[in-house]
């Protein structure tokens, strides 16, 4: 590592061939000194380490540590019209520079660099203010000074001589100066348009406060006291009444609470900060005890005040018979006007940003407090004792809700869905806890009393992405892997390609045998037919598994087939009431087309049942109305087909899912989609809006097809490869039915939800009855 204190410098020269021509290019190695103790720094004046920075007085001495590289400059720098050698300076940067005193000429800086705008300073050695003052004062056109991690003392009381203004400067660093409260006041009535302020580091404990502290930080926007010892609020308390005061930061003090008071009742703000923390924690008192302390106070204040008032009015006819003692009274009750107005204005009034992050803060009740700031919009709140064994979305969550007003979260924006949110989780996190802070109750007022959050995993255990089925044709047959979630009609290419069966593919029969393990035992080994119109949906919706068989036919009935299940296909053929072919006439006979665009779904207005939604696979939702005989709106936005419509129970307003895995909300009167839904990954099959229009449920691609809340929301069918009957205030599991053999499509319940109905893709429905 190449150290400060150098031997020697060796120059040598050497030769680069770069393909053409050969050049020489001068270079310059600094090799360290060894066996040699370090050199005292030396402290050099500020014009000295200025000009060694900014001033080439010889071209030699600039050494570099590569290649000597030529930079031409074109045009000349702005010198505002004055003759300094440094005029086109407006950033100087002298930052641990060894500077330890100003050492100007006698002309000060008005030839060398008379335009400086912003000063570096920081980590120098200046020890004086009065090298410091005599350098700012130079400078006439100062906005920015940085003077951090400098021993500076104010000997023989240079600051309380100091005559000169400082116009310009609007932000100033102190930050590791040991500057105390009384000199920083010294400095700020020289600089009367201050904005931003740096007193970092500088052991404050304490703010004090001359009865001026709004004249003379009469535009100050941001106050820095980071890293300080200030661990009572009374001293930040001190501040309430800046004019500007827009940022406060104080993150890395030892703060163990925040209170906040409307005007200037808290006369001894100790006292009652005291009374605060043995209200927490001394709570074997009894209300009656508490109630004769707080009156006793009330008293002893009201007495002062009106002792106060008595003194007043009898000082005031004393003076009116002393015409010399007038004028002192006029001032006295200005200076009162000026308190009262100054009592009128809320404290903090105009405070956006607070900073208390590595704070010791520890209680809900302190974010309350920082609810009541008027103006406060952003807080940070990182690394505090309050929920630091949370996660950190756990953490957030509870923030958010414990702080009503605030629009930013440590530098992220709340959004109103994040906040509604974060609400319901901070009711469901304290509604076990003994102990319920004031917001819990708040904002069970505002939301209700919520049930707690319990996971239901509906999936069957053997289901599976992938599955081996056995295609049969005659007398061959083949085993393929398939993903369950394809279509149906992939099926028959990989039939008609494996068996060579082109020629025919469209006249081809699929008929599906639940006999794979997979199955409840004792299920009706039925043949199910996978008619042309259902061959757009996955193999899932038709409990298709691993292990089953798909038999293929090519004109010839499966009875017809030399295999050992054709007595069984041949039996339950002879069940059906009608062939296969007759049944997809009379669907194709229907009152919609299949083809699109086709209707997948209905529902009623409940408010008003002239007015009809469907929803269809031309990726639409469409409001009807029965009375005028003619469509009121068109709701597009879904990329898919819209499986499911409801309607909203009290509102003019529509839920609608698709299978492009979204739930869209929808405004039915303007067709404005208001909120969209994507927490699922795969297509949603069932949807239903609670009675109360407060909850939407939904279910995708999870074996679960259909679901539906009773009249009065109290129970929730779900219907998949069987019906599960839940309670909707407990969330558990009722009763199981397993009735169906095959893959369930649709539950509805009664009014009264003592029947329930319910129907499967082998069209079979059944009825279920309170017993």
């Amino acid at each position: 590592m190449i150290r400060r204190d150098f031997k020697f410098l060796k120059r040598q020269m050497i030769n680069m061939d770069d393909g053409q021509t050969k050049k020489n290019v001068a270079f310059s190695v600094m090799l360290p000194a060894n066996n040699r103790r370090r050199k005292r720094i030396r402290k050099r004046s500020f014009t000295e380490a200025l000009r060694e920075k900014y001033c080439i007085n010889d071209p030699n001495k600039m050494y570099t540590s590569g290649f000597v590289v030529n930079i031409f400059v074109t045009g000349k720098p702005k010198a505002n019209g004055s003759d300094a050698e440094l005029a086109y300076l407006r950033n100087v940067v002298l930052n641990d520079c060894s500077v330890g005193h100003a050492g100007l000429p006698n002309e000060g800086l008005v030839n060398i660099c008379p335009n400086v705008v912003d000063l570096d300073l920081s980590s120098n050695c200046l020890s004086s203010w009065k090298d410091a003052l005599e350098i700012l004062s130079h400078l006439k056109c100062l906005k920015f000074v940085n003077l951090a991690r400098n021993p500076l003392k104010n000997s023989d009381n240079v600051l309380q001589s100091w005559s000169s203004v400082l116009p310009e400067v609007e932000n100033l660093v102190l930050n590791d100066t040991g500057i105390t409260w009384p000199e920083i006041l010294l400095v700020a009535k020289h600089i009367p348009v201050l904005k931003e302020l740096h007193i970092c580091g500088n052991d404050y404990e304490e703010v004090t406060d001359d009865g001026q502290l709004n004249q003379h930080f009469r535009n100050l926007q941001c106050l820095r006291l980071n890293n300080n010892k200030i661990q009572r609020w009374n001293e930040v308390w001190k501040l309430k009444h800046l004019p500007e005061l827009e940022s406060l930061i104080l993150s890395g003090n030892p703060l163990k609470h925040i209170f906040y008071e409307n005007g200037d009742e808290c006369e001894n703000c100790e006292s009652m900060e005291d009374n605060k923390g043995q209200n927490i924690t001394n709570t074997n008192k009894s209300t009656e005890e508490a109630i004769d302390e707080i009156v006793d106070v009330l008293v002893s204040r009201t007495f002062k005040k009106i002792e106060e008032s008595f003194h007043s009015t009898n000082s005031s006819n004393e003076t009116c018979e002393d015409s010399s003692k007038s004028t002192d009274m006029s001032k006295k009750k200005e200076d009162n006007c000026d308190s009262k107005k100054r009592e009128d204005v809320k404290a903090f009034s105009k405070l956006k940003l607070l900073c208390v992050s590595e704070t010791k803060l520890n209680d809900w009740a302190h974010m309350m407090e920082l609810g009541k700031y008027p103006q406060l919009e952003s807080v940070r709140l990182k690394d505090i004792p309050l929920a630091s064994k949370l996660t950190q979305d756990d953490r957030r969550k509870l923030h958010i809700a414990s702080l009503p007003k605030i629009k930013i979260l440590n530098g992220s924006e709340i959004s109103s869905t994040e906040r509604d949110k974060a609400e319901r989780h901070f009711i469901r996190y304290f509604m076990d806890k003994k102990k319920k802070p004031e917001m819990f109750h708040q904002l069970e007022a505002k939301h209700g009393k919520l049930l707690p959050l319990v996971d239901v995993d509906l999936r069957r255990s053997c289901y599976k992405e992938w599955i081996n089925l056995t295609l049969k044709y005659k007398n061959q047959e083949v085993t393929e892997k398939v993903q369950a979630k394809d279509a149906v009609g992939k099926l028959r290419l990989l039939a008609a390609d494996k068996f060579n069966l082109y020629a025919c593919v469209k006249m081809l029969k699929l008929f599906h045998s639940p006999c794979g393990p997979c199955h409840r035992e004792g299920e009706e080994l039925e043949l199910q037919e996978l008619i042309r119109r259902t061959e757009s949906l996955p193999m899932s919706r038709f409990d298709i598994m691993d292990g089953d068989v798909i038999y293929v036919d090519g004109g010839e009935s499966p009875a017809e087939q030399n295999t050992p299940e054709g007595s069984l296909c041949s039996q339950a053929l002879e069940k059906k009431t009608s062939s296969p072919t007759e049944v997809t006439d009379i669907l194709q006979k229907g009152l919609h087309d299949a083809q699109d665009p086709g209707i997948l779904s209905m529902d009623v207005n409940p408010r008003n049942s002239s007015k009809i939604v469907t929803g269809g696979k031309d990726n639409c939702a469409v409001v009807f109305s029965k009375d005028l005989g003619q469509v009121m709106v068109i709701l597009q936005g879904h990329k898919d087909e819209v499986n499911h419509v409801v309607y909203h129970p009290e509102e003019d307003v529509v839920v609608t899912s698709s299978a492009d895995c979204t739930v869209r909300v929808w405004d039915a009167r303007k067709a404005r989609c208001l909120h969209t839904i994507d927490a699922h990954n795969g297509p949603i099959r069932g949807l239903d809006l609670h009675p109360s229009g407060d909850y939407v449920l939904t279910s995708s691609m999870d074996k679960v097809n259909s679901l539906c809340f009773d009249k009065n929301g109290d129970f929730l069918a779900i219907g998949g490869s069987d019906i599960r009957f839940y309670s909707c205030k407990t969330w558990k599991e009722l009763r199981v039915f397993t009735e169906h053999s095959s893959i369930i499509t649709r539950v509805k319940f009664a009014d009264d939800a003592s029947f329930l109905a319910s129907t499967n893709v082998r069209g079979s429905l059944k009825f279920y009855s309170e017993s």
